[in-house]
C-alpha cells in the first residue's frame, strides 16, 4: 500500500473542490522526501570532508554508518560510505567496498539514516539543516489549520452528553449489584460502580471458563477509565471491598497450609533416613522466602558475568582475552560469547585494528 504524506488542507476544502489525484501526489511526496534526505546527507558529508573528521575509527560505528547508508540509499549510498571512511588512517578502498556490499546483503532493522546523523553529531559535526522561509510558513499554516479543526471537534464533543447505561438494566441485576449501584450521584458514577464491580468480581471465578471460537476463555475482565478530576473515578476504590472477605479467607487457608507444611518438613528432617518418607512439596510461602529481599544476589550474578571483563587490561586483542579466560577457568567459546555481550552492552568497543578497548578508559 502506498504511503502519502498527510496534508490537512485537503480535508478542509469545500465539497465543490475538485478531487486530487492521489496517485500522482503520492509519488511526488515520496520523491520529494527522498530528495530531501539525500540532500541532507550530502550536506553532512560535505561538512565531514571540510573538517576531515574521522567518524569511522570505531569499528561498530563504521559498521553502523554502512548499514544506515545502505538502508537509506541502497547502492547509491556506496559513494557516501567511501567519502566518510577515507579519513580513517587505515582506509582501504577494497575493504570499504567489501564492507558496504556486506551491509547491502544484510539486514539491520534497528539502524536507519538517523543513525548516520547521530554518529556524525557525536564526532562534533553540526547536523542541523536550515529550513527555507517558505517551508516554515507553510508548516505554521498547516499546523494552525489542524489546531482549528481539532478545537472545533473538541468543542462539539464538549457540548454533547456522553451516553450511559439505560435505567432498565439495573433492575435486572443480581441483588448484590443492585445494592452496589443504588448509591450514586450521577448516571456516570453509577456506570463506573457497575463496571468496577464486574471487573473486581471477575477474579473470583478461577474454575469457570467457556469456549469462544474453539478457544477457552475466562471471566477475568480489565477496566481502564480516563476522566477529568472530580468525575467520580475515586468510587472505583470502593469496589475492592466486594472481594475482601474472599481475600481474608484465602489468607487464612494459606496460613493453615503453611503451618501443615512446616510440620511435615520437620517430620521429614527428623526421619530423613527413612526411605518410606518423601519430602513435602514446598509451600508457595517457602518459595517466596527464597527470593532475594534486596539486590545482593543480583549483584553477585552481575559480578560473576563481568569477571572476565574485570580481569582484562584497558585494551587487548583476542589472543589476550582467550589467555586470560583460560587462566580463570572460562572456556574459549564462552569467552567469545562474553566479549560479544560486553560489546552489545556498551562495555567494550572494537576498533578497526581488531583491538578491544574498555569504554570510559583512555
Amino acid at each position: 500500500m502506498a504511503k502519502k504524506a498527510f496534508n490537512p488542507e485537503e480535508w478542509l476544502q469545500d465539497d465543490a473542490t475538485t478531487t486530487i489525484n492521489t496517485t500522482h501526489s503520492t509519488s511526488v511526496c515520496r520523491d520529494t522526501r527522498a530528495d530531501s534526505v539525500e540532500a541532507s546527507v550530502e550536506e553532512i558529508v560535505r561538512r565531514i570532508e571540510s573538517s576531515a573528521a574521522d567518524i569511522t575509527a570505531n569499528y561498530n560505528e563504521w559498521l553502523s554508518v554502512g548499514f544506515a547508508l545502505a538502508d537509506a540509499f541502497g547502492e547509491n549510498g556506496r559513494s557516501f560510505f567511501h567519502r566518510v571512511s577515507r579519513f580513517y588512517s587505515g582506509y582501504s578502498f577494497q575493504e570499504t567496498d567489501k564492507k558496504f556490499t556486506s551491509c547491502l546483503n544484510s539486514s539491520r532493522n534497528d539502524i536507519t539514516v538517523k543513525t548516520f546523523f547521530h554518529i556524525a553529531k557525536q564526532h562534533g559535526i553540526d547536523v542541523s539543516i536550515p529550513v527555507s522561509k517558505n517551508k516554515t510558513q507553510n508548516h505554521k499554516k498547516n499546523s494552525q489549520n489542524v489546531q482549528n479543526s481539532q478545537n472545533g471537534h473538541l468543542d462539539k464533543m464538549a457540548t454533547e452528553p456522553l451516553p450511559s447505561f439505560p435505567d432498565d438494566i439495573f433492575s435486572d441485576l443480581p441483588l448484590l449489584l443492585q445494592k452496589v449501584t443504588c448509591n450514586f450521584s450521577s448516571n456516570e458514577e453509577r456506570d463506573i460502580l457497575l463496571l468496577g464491580s464486574l471487573v473486581t468480581l471477575s477474579v473470583c471465578f478461577p474454575n469457570i471458563s467457556g469456549l469462544y471460537g474453539g478457544v477457552a476463555v475466562y471471566p477475568n475482565l480489565f477496566l481502564f477509565v480516563t476522566a477529568q478530576a472530580s468525575a467520580g473515578k475515586g468510587r472505583l476504590s470502593l469496589c475492592r471491598r466486594l472481594v475482601e472477605p474472599v481475600h481474608r479467607q484465602l489468607r487464612d487457608i494459606n496460613k493453615l497450609e503453611y503451618s501443615a507444611y512446616k510440620r511435615d518438613q520437620a517430620e521429614y528432617v527428623a526421619n530423613k533416613n527413612n526411605p518410606d518418607i518423601e519430602p513435602p512439596v514446598e509451600h508457595a510461602a517457602r518459595v517466596f522466602q527464597m527470593l532475594p529481599t534486596d539486590n545482593a544476589s543480583l549483584t553477585n550474578v552481575c559480578q560473576a558475568k563481568n569477571i572476565l571483563l574485570n580481569a582484562l587490561p584497558s585494551s587487548f586483542d583476542r589472543p589476550t582475552y582467550l589467555q586470560t579466560a583460560s587462566r580463570i577457568g572460562i572456556p574459549a567459546s564462552t569467552a567469545d560469547k562474553q566479549i560479544r555481550r560486553y560489546i552489545a552492552q556498551g562495555l567494550l568497543a572494537k576498533e578497526r585494528t581488531k583491538v578491544y578497548v574498555k569504554k570510559g578508559i583512555g
